[in-house]
């Protein structure tokens, strides 16, 4: 709990996603872009067909995504 009485969302542990089925990134450009991606979401429990946001992205690490990825393939 914070000062004011809310949940502190930064001390609650990360959720643990079991992987099933997870499609591997396959051409050089998709490894790349998974790396860039896990270490935005901070977890690699995802594969090349997973929506970005269900692999734990949100709007804001969105933003921070575009930028690094615009940054790799200039």
């Amino acid at each position: 709990m914070t000062q004011n009485g809310k949940i502190d969302k930064k001390a609650l542990p990360k959720p643990v996603a079991q992987p099933k089925n997870l499609k591997e990134p396959q051409t050089p450009m998709q490894k790349k872009i998974f790396e860039i991606v896990a270490d935005v979401v901070e977890n690699d429990f995802f594969g090349t067909d997973t929506s970005f946001y269900r692999a734990g992205l949100s709007s804001i690490s969105a933003m921070k995504l575009c930028i690094l990825i615009s940054e790799e393939f200039e």
